[in-house]
């Protein structure tokens, strides 16, 4: 009688199939990371991005909130058109700035305002303009002795920027006309003259900032 051996238990193990099943799977799995981590890193770029438009914004405009304040200072019965002006279409080649003369109430990209300390006058201003990406840069445009804003277009000016806004924003616009003015909280003044700054925030929502200019009363 011939006795077979015992075959004992099967070998197992992966075939090939399922080696490329696995690997496949794997495939799949990397891709779909990859995806959401381009998907996390750009929507983290667009959030730095709009960060940095919206505090350039803010910083820019209250440096023009600080500034505009001089405004006919030291001067007896100051009137917009000779200490203070309103630019629209102005733009700065070399020292030389160019620009019309908004009536009140008009809206431009510059503003020129004259103060007087110790017998003198000086002007000084902001421009804001588009940048070639879109943007907005908004320029400081240093004092400099003068008669008047009336004067604007014949001072030789020294700009430093104050703001550069990304390509998601525009340029800051500016109105002056006179109406109630309630500054700093107190008592309303019948009328005043009153500087708004006009832009928009990286959502693409406009916002208006007001100005009472204390030393333009009417």
């Amino acid at each position: 009688m011939t006795h077979r051996p015992w075959p004992g238990p099967r070998a197992r193990g992966f075939t090939l199939v399922s080696l490329l099943v696995g690997l496949m799977l794997s495939m799949l799995v990397t891709l779909g990371m990859l995806g959401m981590f381009k998907v996390t890193a750009r929507d983290t770029a667009a959030a730095r991005r709009d960060a940095s438009h919206d505090d350039q914004l803010v910083s820019g405009v209250m440096r023009v909130q600080t500034s505009v304040q001089d405004a006919g200072f030291g001067i007896p019965a100051a009137a917009y058109g000779a200490q203070l002006v309103v630019l629209a279409h102005a733009s700065l080649d070399g020292g030389a700035l160019a620009g019309t003369p908004a009536v009140a109430g008009g809206r431009g990209n510059a503003v020129v305002w004259a103060s007087a300390r110790a017998g003198t006058v000086q002007c000084a201003g902001v421009l804001a303009e588009a940048d070639a990406s879109g943007g907005g840069v908004l320029r400081h445009l240093a004092p400099v002795d003068c008669g008047s804003a009336a004067d604007h277009a014949t001072l030789a000016w020294t700009a430093s920027t104050w703001a550069d806004v990304p390509a998601t924003g525009a340029a800051l616009a500016f109105t002056a006309e006179a109406g109630p003015c309630v500054p700093y909280g107190q008592a309303g003044l019948a009328s005043a003259l009153r500087l708004t700054v006009s832009g928009s925030l990286s959502t693409g929502s406009p916002f208006d900032d007001r100005q009472c200019l204390l030393n333009f009363r009417s």
